[in-house]
């Protein structure tokens, strides 16, 4: 039987892989998306009526890139917990827009280009946004713990000097 620790840290190493290429799938198809239609989602982009005119253009611009790159990237294993951080960071924004548009009531679709249903954009895309939200920022914990404990067990018995102001050093 493996102790509850090997459990626990298997755990966390399937959930924090799976949703990184889980999200990375997702970033690509996107980004692939966006690419092929960009006019299209420059008018999703507009229509939120968040931003002006060139704000907007360098949105719909660049975001498609940046989630074409990130999504290689979570796929590839490339900065694992950089990507992680970053699509949380992505995910947050994604529901705080969403959510917005919601409250103003604005009749407009999602702008997702993958997992848009067609419907006019509603509660249900903010919680499916938010629940990604949260499912990205557990894998980035997922991650962040595994990489401390595996610091905290490679570290040994070394015994490490931890100066917190240089004159410390001189033994002042």
């Amino acid at each position: 039987m493996q102790p509850m620790f090997s459990i626990m840290q298997d755990w966390r190493q399937s959930f924090s892989g799976l949703a990184r290429v889980a999200f990375g799938m997702l970033f690509v198809a996107s980004g692939l998306a966006k690419f092929q239609q960009p006019y299209d989602f420059l008018a999703d982009v507009y229509s939120y009526e968040l931003v002006g005119p060139s704000l907007g253009y360098q949105i719909a611009l660049w975001l498609p890139w940046i989630e074409f790159v990130l999504g290689v990237c979570l796929i590839a294993g490339i900065f694992p917990e950089g990507g992680l951080l970053l699509t949380t960071v992505l995910m947050a924004v994604f529901t705080a827009v969403k959510t917005s548009a919601v409250h103003r009531d604005l009749q407009i679709g999602c702008g997702c280009q993958v997992l848009a249903s067609g419907d006019t954009l509603g509660i249900r895309d903010v919680v499916l946004t938010s629940a990604m939200t949260l499912a990205s920022g557990a894998a980035y914990a997922a991650r962040i713990s595994l990489r401390n404990r595996r610091d905290h067990d490679t570290s040994g018995s070394r015994e490490v000097l931890v100066l917190d102001h240089p004159a410390a050093a001189l033994g002042s």
